[in-house]
């Protein structure tokens, strides 16, 4: 997740103004976009021809000929309460390109879409969906079907703890954001164009995982509890799990195999006309505030090129949490120089360090029940004005660091 987001901001997305475009298809159509990649793809295609279109539209009333569009689209198969729920988060340039052969890849900026544009094009989404679905049938042949139905069945069934959740009522007006019959667009996030920060947390949020460890909890009757991010409309906050629903939850959310969920589309394609341009807008090596490596090298002033290995953990440490690991001694970065396996040299070097050479005896893997069932109880945390009583973990106070 965060080294692919660092990827995309070193070495594609050039610095310039980013809108996030997250598009919401309806309930009946969630469950075989769940199950059939192809009608995924080709919805999601659907879409961005819509929102390229009114770019190119936009750029011609402008005078602009031949106006080229980019973007680079997360693909999201889960909601917030473990559920399947497809969805696109998508990351557009706000404005397109012209290829020239005198002035090579220029970039210019459009106008920021009003709310009578986001809804026009919700409408226009709406309609081409529906026009090449209709007629189509349901069921979808894929290998395992009855076990991704019955998984997909579970994901989308809501457990309480009191009663069954009523649909919450239509969401408020917000500025960009339009819903129509299930469809749902969103275009009101944007990134300045030297904001790069905030551009790869924008990232970092459409890679994020389905879930955060630290939510899980497991309670004194064998069931799992999970709890929600924000609070639903009926004031329900956890939602209580049996394990097998639990993993039917889970396998739900995973992608099926061969599907990317990082696409590439327009001028970001690795293929398309102009890609290549493209890199001279990027920023050199030099430009960088955190560098791979701590040498400079004669190529810090030319363009990044695709990069041939993962950032090292210590570097990815440094990007995101800003923790620097240094030597306790000579205050310098640490980096991995050997990996050591032969037990002999292992025990050497911590009798050296006055270590233990001997691993510590294992703990039972699960506690006597009257054991378990004291430590739950010694470790609950009472929410204000909440009925729910059984253990909620203690995660950190920052969600957003801690997924």
């Amino acid at each position: 997740m965060s080294d692919t987001a660092a990827h995309l901001v070193d070495r594609l997305l050039p610095p310039l103004p980013y809108r996030q475009w997250v598009m919401t298809f309806p309930f009946k159509h969630r469950h075989r976009m769940a199950k059939d990649p192809q009608l995924l793809s080709h919805l999601l295609a659907l879409f961005l021809r819509a929102v390229f279109a009114w770019q190119r539209r936009k750029a011609r009333a402008l005078g602009l000929p031949k106006p080229l569009t980019a973007a680079v689209t997360f693909v999201q198969r889960f909601g917030g309460a473990l559920n399947s729920n497809p969805h696109f988060h998508s990351l557009l340039p706000d404005g397109v390109f012209t290829l020239r052969e005198e002035q090579g890849l220029t970039f210019h900026p459009l106008p920021a879409p009003t709310d009578a544009d986001v809804e026009r094009l919700t409408l226009t989404i709406a309609r081409k969906v529906e026009r090449s679905l209709a007629g189509d049938v349901d069921d979808v042949a894929v290998p395992e079907a009855e076990a991704m139905d019955t998984a997909l069945d579970v994901s989308r069934t809501v457990t309480r703890q009191t009663a069954l959740w009523n649909p919450p009522p239509e969401p408020p007006k917000t500025p960009r954001c339009a819903h129509l019959a299930g469809y749902s667009l969103h275009a009101n996030t944007a990134i300045a164009e030297h904001d790069r920060q905030g551009l790869e947390r924008l990232c970092r949020y459409g890679l994020r995982a389905p879930f955060a460890m630290h939510r899980f909890s497991k309670l004194h009757d064998g069931n799992i509890q999970y709890r929600l991010k924000r609070p639903w409309p009926d004031g329900t906050r956890a939602l209580t799990l049996s394990p097998l629903e639990l993993l039917a939850r889970l396998a739900a959310l995973i992608p099926p195999p061969y599907s990317n969920m990082v696409r590439y589309h327009g001028l970001f394609s690795p293929n398309a006309n102009g890609r290549s341009e493209l890199q001279a807008l990027m920023p050199t090596a030099a430009d960088l505030g955190d560098k791979e490596s701590s040498t400079p090298s004669a190529e810090e002033e030319e363009p990044l090129g695709p990069r041939k290995r993962y950032l090292p953990w210590a570097a990815l440490l440094r990007r995101i949490f800003l923790i620097e690991l240094l030597c306790p001694a000579c205050k310098t970065p640490m980096k991995l120089i050997a990996q050591i396996t032969e037990p002999e040299t292992i025990a050497a070097i911590l009798k050296h360090l006055g270590l233990p050479t001997t691993a510590p005896v294992p703990e039972p893997a699960r506690l006597e029940p009257a054991e378990e069932q004291q430590e739950i109880f010694e470790e609950e945390v009472m929410w204000p004005d909440e009925q729910i009583t059984d253990a909620v973990p203690r995660g950190p106070p920052n969600s957003r660091l801690a997924r």
